[in-house]
């Protein structure tokens, strides 16, 4: 049985730019979610991250033009622990991501060491003293 299934067209989801972060100064990604009009910035050197959205979008009414809506927005932002990138052997891909906890950092050495035989790439970074301190655990050549 043959499936129509439609390519994603990403970039009429949301959009990518890249921006400075208010936090470390290094790069960092911001993204705009098109549907949910949500705001999301990412640091994968410090983990610093921030979302912004509309917590009354539901009650829009786009049919009735006399109708005065007021956006009311929340924002939620996390000081960052520190961010990680791996990549594994034999893939061009890479995962980054960023540290939720104190413990997240420790608990990324473990599993980077425990799967060492798999791994092509990993590092992790974190604030230190106002500037970031990045430690290669892997970094092989393929």
């Amino acid at each position: 049985m043959e499936q129509n299934i439609e390519p994603v067209d990403f970039n009429e989801q949301f959009s990518f730019d890249d921006i400075d972060c208010p936090i470390c100064g290094n790069r960092a990604i911001t993204r705009f979610f098109f549907e949910t009009a949500e705001e999301q910035i990412d640091c994968y050197s410090c983990g610093y991250t921030r979302k912004f959205y509309i917590t009354n979008l539901d009650s829009k009414d786009d049919t009735n033009q006399e109708f005065e809506w007021t956006p009311a927005y929340s924002i939620e932002e996390k000081q960052g622990f520190g961010a990680y990138s791996v990549r594994m052997l034999h893939s061009d891909n890479i995962e980054v991501g960023s540290f939720a906890t104190e413990q997240s950092e420790q608990f990324f050495i473990e599993t980077v060491e425990q799967m060492k035989d798999q791994v092509a790439y990993a590092k992790y970074t974190k604030l230190v003293d106002g500037k970031i301190e990045e430690v290669i655990l892997i970094s092989t050549v393929e």
